[in-house]
């Protein structure tokens, strides 16, 4: 079986992150967790985002995918019920 392009570039990161510094390669981190993502493999995506978040907390768009993967294809029960209770004009708004 031949490796196609993201199978190639999984041995690239996969490569890169167990052999140098993790905070020098979050770009690295990031991508891994985009194509784990674009296969379907969500569970993997968020542990590769959430390594990205311990290292650089502030992250908008990893914090984005992290909710996206909890809201739709992990926890999508509760995802519903945080929006219903967000649009709810009889919970006050804490913000």
């Amino acid at each position: 079986m031949s490796l196609n392009g993201l199978g190639k570039s999984r041995i690239y990161y996969d490569k890169i992150i167990n052999e140098i510094d993790k905070k020098d390669h979050l770009d690295e981190l990031y991508n891994k967790g985009v194509d784990f993502l674009n296969e379907e493999e969500y569970r993997k995506a968020l542990g590769m985002f959430k390594k990205v978040i311990s290292l650089n907390p502030n992250d908008a768009e990893v914090w984005s995918y992290i909710g996206e993967i909890l809201g739709r294809f992990l926890i999508p029960c509760c995802f519903e019920s945080f929006y219903r209770a967000a649009i709810s004009p009889n919970i006050p708004n804490f913000v």
